[in-house]
């Protein structure tokens, strides 16, 4: 019974800890340099979580989208398990694909994704590495993800706006990200070339605007975290348009 009460005021405690790193660091707006995140991995290490990408870097950027940058000019960067953990601010990008009749692209995510495993999420998404900028990052998303070049796009994707910040807390994360968005028409045949080449995927959804309004309106918790921030974004400006994409 005691040892019982000692591992909860213990977790107690360590949530305590957690919340107060998260305040104090103000998503990485308050970190100096490396070495700094280089501490807090050491201390946050029983946090991590094994996965194959947990250790993947993620270039810290502030509100605007702009890099993070030490004393010497160095990029700043934290592995995704320790960005997740304590709110790290970093970048992605997604793409909402339209097929050729009309259909908007939903994927299902692997279940044994990291973060909402079997949730609906945009098309593709993901994070913008180092040397990357989210255009080529939606591309080659595309690619990994659905096995798709770009010349599989009836035309070039169409940005929705200026980047914008996203905040997802969950049970063990929270994911602050700057997210660009996009939306794309594919060419007749392409749905016939997709292919899950990594895994990431488990299958798509195609879906008219109107069902996916619906899931935005009752069904939320379906959704991951880039749908729910991107797919208003894209259905408005879809109806606003007039037709899938404005030549």
């Amino acid at each position: 019974m005691r040892s019982g009460k000692k591992r909860e005021r213990a977790g107690t405690r360590r949530g305590a800890e957690l919340e107060r790193a998260r305040a104090d660091l103000r998503h990485g707006d308050a970190l100096v340099d490396s070495r700094e995140i280089v501490s807090l991995a050491r201390l946050f290490r029983e946090h991590r979580r094994e996965s194959a990408s947990a250790d993947e870097a993620f270039p810290l950027v502030d509100e605007r989208g702009r890099p993070r940058r030490g004393p010497a000019g160095e990029e700043l960067s934290a592995p995704r398990w320790l960005a997740h953990l304590l709110g790290l601010r970093h970048a992605s990008a997604h793409v909402v694909l339209v097929a050729p009749n009309g259909l908007l692209l939903l994927q299902k995510r692997s279940r044994t994704k990291d973060t909402a495993p079997g949730k609906l999420d945009t098309s593709v998404g993901g994070h913008v590495g180092a040397g990357r900028d989210a255009l080529g990052c939606a591309l080659a998303e595309m690619q990994e993800e659905l096995g798709l070049a770009a010349s599989a796009l009836a035309r070039p994707l169409v940005p929705l706006g200026e980047p914008f910040g996203s905040l997802d807390r969950c049970e063990r994360t929270l994911d602050a990200e700057v997210v660009t968005a996009f939306v794309g028409e594919l060419a007749p045949g392409a749905l016939d070339r997709v292919r899950f080449a990594d895994g990431e995927v488990a299958r798509l959804v195609l879906a008219p605007l109107s069902e996916c309004r619906r899931l935005l309106a009752r069904s939320r918790r379906s959704l991951a975290a880039g749908a729910r921030a991107v797919l208003p974004r894209a259905l408005d400006f879809l109806e606003r348009s007039g037709s899938m994409i404005p030549p």
